[in-house]
């Protein structure tokens, strides 16, 4: 695995993501399957058995908007 992003929900708490392969245009990512109220909580829910088997898409296009807005809280390299 790549980066790992902790972002805002749609919901208002904050959860992780973890970049699974890189391409030119978008990136296959695992969710966290959970999330937190706060954004000092990510450390706790940050385990391998909570991340979703399941491959999402995200384009580049989709990372700068959550970029915009303020969704992004922190990205960790690897």
């Amino acid at each position: 695995m790549f980066d790992k992003y902790t972002f805002k929900t749609e919901t208002g708490y904050f959860s992780t993501f973890k970049v699974v392969e890189v391409f030119q245009d978008s990136m296959y990512i695992n969710y966290n399957n959970y999330e937190t109220d706060r954004r000092t909580g990510v450390d706790d829910i940050d385990l391998k058995k909570n991340y979703s088997y399941e491959i999402y898409v995200l384009t580049n296009k989709d990372i700068l908007s959550m970029h915009n807005r303020g969704d992004i809280e922190d990205i960790e390299r690897k």
